[in-house]
């Protein structure tokens, strides 16, 4: 009963109806100022939570690398300490064991007879040594061989130029390399 009294007379007298309608606004203005402003403080934290996070990543990055960089240090260090200590105890054994084989080798040559030396055999006329296997070798004197066939009757012209002119296919030089 009293709250439908209440209402009654606030719908009656308009100045009182201002009145909430007035302290009504001012309570949303403050409850809307403070929401934005514990949104803004929110972001703010975020912000800030994420560039300790890059930070403490960054950190982190740099630690690992350092020490890794430490370790492949150490480890070099120690295989080029670990290599200068063989090589200096192999020079005092691979002198040993070179004079133990020259010795050996000496006694074994002379005692072998299929390892004779060969003279070298005298040549007369033009002689052309050959710096290739027998298969290029080949392979060449039959390109040759096709190419004057194919010249024909123009065995007087060798021009380098033409498109007869013999080269090896696999590399680009000609033929004979005399």
């Amino acid at each position: 009963d009293q709250g439908v009294e209440e209402r009654k007379s606030l719908k009656r007298d308009p100045a009182i109806v201002l009145h909430t309608l007035v302290s009504l606004l001012t309570l949303l203005c403050f409850t809307l100022s403070s929401s934005g402003i514990y949104r803004e403080l929110c972001l703010e934290s975020v912000k800030n939570k994420y560039e300790c996070e890059i930070q403490a990543a960054c950190q982190h990055w740099e630690s690992e690398k350092l020490l890794l960089l430490d370790t492949v240090q150490s480890e070099l260090e120690e295989k080029i300490r670990r290599l200068e200590e063989d090589r200096h105890s192999i020079d005092i054994t691979s002198e040993l064991w070179n004079d133990e084989l020259s010795g050996r080798k000496k006694k074994r040559d002379a005692l072998s007879p299929d390892k004779k030396r060969r003279r070298p055999s005298v040549v007369s006329g033009p002689y052309i040594v050959y710096m290739l296997p027998d298969l290029d070798i080949l392979e060449d004197w039959t390109a040759i061989r096709k190419a004057v066939a194919t010249l024909g009757p123009h065995r007087g012209k060798s021009d380098s130029d033409s498109p007869v002119f013999p080269f090896r296919q696999d590399r680009n030089r000609p033929i004979l390399n005399c």
